[in-house]
């Protein structure tokens, strides 16, 4: 009886990885730009593309949009007079990493690292006049609404818990005519002053 032999296995090769594409240019809705500046209508020119999101969720990360945003040219000559500048001008500018949260903030209106890429298409667009500028206002807007969701957040938590144990030692200390907050306060002012005394 002879042994068989063991069937040959092959090795799928692995993917290389290749260049990533050029951007397309600022004009669409998911237009392209590279090192915004640390003013926050630099940086917002390049928002989150499909090299920043997570592939098949459609979803852009607040890292890769920092990351990645250096990596785009600046085109829009309309979009940099806006703001006083030339195309050239901004396009030479380094990327500030600040920048980069506050427009994410802008575009997820939140501090999250992970929003829909959908949402962050049609928010960007938006921040461009009909002439093709800058629109303050609109970011500005996007800016506050981001900033009105994460103090309710925090108000719920860790806030509403906060809430509910004040309420808690409130009710306690009524019942105990507050002495136990007094009767704790100068046992400490006691204990300060003997260690007080014997350093002295």
């Amino acid at each position: 009886m002879t042994r068989s032999s063991p069937r040959p296995t092959s090795r799928r090769p692995a993917p290389s990885r290749g260049r990533p594409g050029r951007r397309s240019g600022v004009g669409s809705a998911s237009g392209s730009t590279r090192k915004p500046t640390a003013l926050p209508h630099r940086a917002l020119l390049s928002h989150a593309r499909s090299g920043d999101t997570r592939r098949g969720r459609s979803q852009a990360q607040r890292h890769w949009h920092e990351q990645n945003v250096g990596r785009l040219s600046f085109r829009s000559d309309a979009l940099a007079a806006s703001v006083g500048c030339t195309a050239a001008e901004l396009d030479a500018r380094e990327v500030s990493p600040l920048a980069c949260d506050v427009v994410f903030d802008a575009l997820s209106r939140s501090q999250s690292g992970i929003t829909d890429k959908l949402g962050c298409d049609e928010r960007r667009a938006s921040y461009e006049t009909a002439q093709g500028g800058f629109d303050a206002d609109a970011f500005e807007e996007d800016l506050a609404r981001g900033r009105a969701s994460v103090a309710r957040s925090y108000a719920i938590y860790p806030g509403s818990i906060n809430l509910v144990s004040l309420f808690v030692y409130y009710e306690y200390e009524r019942l105990h005519d507050f002495h136990v907050t007094t009767d704790y306060l100068s046992s400490f002012v006691q204990r300060f002053q003997e260690n007080l005394s014997a350093l002295s």
